[in-house]
């Protein structure tokens, strides 16, 4: 039985990979805030990137290290309780909107392990990868290599990355995203051309 519930905020204090088309999604959600609030939600950003660049974990990519590494990372990331810049009291103010990692990231274990980093405790529940399948989406690599950016990290990729994703036609999408979920079930390293 899954134990995540409304009110456990630990997760909202790990190391949140979202795809650029994620990104994208989540910036056109925070600029269609009304003001005060989308200044709120700006300077949460703006303290949640001062606080990893003073400690060193304020990179934009996650990707590209061994699983050590990223494990090293992540601790660290999660040593900071570091909130979320969209966490209130406890609970996701964009649940509905949320990313994908975020969607899929549920554990059957009691709640209390989550906010400890007992690791050894925390049980998981394994889906489908398509938060990776997300990941990998809009690469040019052949084979598509994952592109992310840490969610508390959202501004300063826009400044990074003025303009939006290629346009393409939506089945184009969805079957290159099917296509690529399809090869990372399968425990395939290589995922299909596009």
């Amino acid at each position: 039985r899954i134990s995540c519930a409304a009110g456990c905020g630990a997760c909202c204090r790990q190391p949140v990979p979202v795809s650029d088309v994620e990104a994208w999604w989540l910036i056109d959600l925070v600029e269609k805030m009304p003001e005060p609030r989308r200044a709120v939600i700006r300077a949460r950003f703006a303290e949640a990137e001062r606080k990893l660049d003073s400690t060193g974990l304020g990179i934009l990519d996650v990707h590209g290290r061994s699983k050590n590494e990223y494990r090293q990372f992540a601790k660290a990331y999660f040593d900071l309780r570091l909130d979320c810049p969209f966490l209130e009291k406890e609970r996701c103010s964009i649940h509905a909107a949320r990313p994908l990692a975020c969607r899929e990231h549920l554990v059957t274990s009691p709640p209390q392990h989550c906010s400890t980093g007992s690791s050894g405790l925390v049980q998981g529940v394994r889906s489908a990868p398509m938060a990776g399948a997300l990941l990998r989406l809009t690469s040019e690599d052949t084979p598509p290599r994952p592109r992310a950016t840490l969610l508390a990290l959202l501004l300063r990729w826009l400044a990074l990355n003025p303009k939006p994703t290629a346009v393409k036609p939506a089945q184009e999408w969805i079957e290159r995203l099917m296509a690529i979920q399809s090869s990372l079930a399968r425990g395939e390293g290589n995922v299909p051309e596009s």
